[in-house]
């Protein structure tokens, strides 16, 4: 560079900043890397604002689900406070009415196949007709059947559990197995 280049630039503010701009290829490189970076960095700061508004969604799904699960604990706390409250005469009234109803059903089931019988005997009803009535009559009553045999069955096993409790210390006594 000459003294007159030299000095035309010290007169020319704009002409030395174009000379900055084109010709010094470090000033050049440390502007594009400084462009660079301040691109990478809103690129970054982009990527942590999603983040962070990821991390927000999930904590506030996680905390709406602890919230729920501490509502479902407590109904369920409060159904079986309510349950525990039951006397075991209460129980063993309902466990005595639904043998009841089931007996009743069976019952009730029985006559009517002993009913078919009698009307097939005196030609009332065709053989395919009796056959499908009397199968579905009986499957109920042997059903209903069953059922009060449970029922009977539970009842046995728990005066038999109840009974066998030390007066105490309410567990089973041993029976030498």
């Amino acid at each position: 560079m000459t003294d007159a280049e030299a000095r035309r630039l010290l007169e020319d503010e704009a002409a030395l900043v174009e000379f900055f701009q084109t010709e010094i290829s470090a000033v050049k490189s440390m502007r594009e890397l400084r462009d660079s970076l301040r691109a990478s960095n809103l690129e970054a700061a982009k990527t942590l604002t999603k983040d962070v508004a990821a991390l927000e969604a999930a904590r506030q799904a996680a905390f709406s689900a602890r919230t729920d699960a501490a509502d479902a604990l407590d109904a369920h706390d409060a159904t079986l406070r309510r349950a525990r409250a039951v006397a075991p005469d209460d129980v063993r009234a309902l466990d005595d009415a639904a043998a009841k109803a089931e007996r009743d059903r069976a019952e009730r089931r029985d006559r009517t196949s002993e009913a078919l019988c009698d009307d097939f005997k005196d030609g009332k009803l065709d053989l395919d007709a009796w056959k499908a009535e009397y199968r579905a009559a009986r499957r109920e009553y042997h059903t209903h059947a069953g059922l009060v045999y449970a029922h009977r069955a539970a009842a046995a096993k728990k005066k038999k559990k109840s009974s066998s409790k030390h007066r105490t210390g309410g567990s089973p006594v041993p029976t030498g197995s």
